[in-house]
């Protein structure tokens, strides 16, 4: 099991059903609903509770995690971090709420969360796909170590691979 860290700047902790609400306020930000074209998202409400509860079942059975970005100051959810087991690979996924895209939050959060991961299960592959206009979101994953291994049908997807990370 996954547990809490801490960066210089940011918290990260396991989501709680507290947490829906700031979620969902994350989804349906326009700005991010566009930066994310072809992600799957919940839906509804219902959906989204349901998806907080995977993931905290996830948790509970050490089989992936979900990290609720937060600051060191203060409470507010700002972002996830997801792990999500699939097949013989983990699936890496991260949302951040648009007024704190471009300050490096995200960096931070995701090579803390793998570097922890990667002491907990080293031989599983982290991968992770973005669509291909996003392209903050492939600078992204480049500038933590992923290497771009695959495009999706349609060329509308681009499918990274964890490198090494230091």
């Amino acid at each position: 099991m996954m547990p809490p860290l801490s960066t210089r700047r940011l918290c990260l902790q396991p989501i709680t059903l507290k947490d829906v609400n700031a979620i969902r306020a994350i989804v349906s930000d326009p700005l991010f609903v566009q930066a994310s074209y072809g992600c799957q998202m919940p839906a509804s409400d219902n959906q989204l509770l349901r998806w907080a509860i995977a993931q905290q079942k996830q948790l509970q059975y050490g089989n992936g995690c979900c990290y609720a970005i937060r600051f060191s100051i203060g409470q507010e959810l700002i972002g996830l971090v997801t792990l999500q087991p699939k097949a013989a690979r983990v699936e890496l996924s991260y949302w951040l709420s648009p007024p704190y895209w471009r300050q490096g939050l995200m960096t931070e959060a995701l090579l803390c969360v793998l570097h922890e991961w990667r002491r907990y299960e080293p031989q599983i592959t982290v991968y992770s796909c973005c669509n291909i206009n996003n392209q903050a979101s492939i600078a992204l994953l480049e500038k933590i170590g992923m290497q771009r291994v695959a495009t999706g049908e349609q060329n509308e997807e681009r499918e990274f691979i964890l490198g090494g990370i230091n």
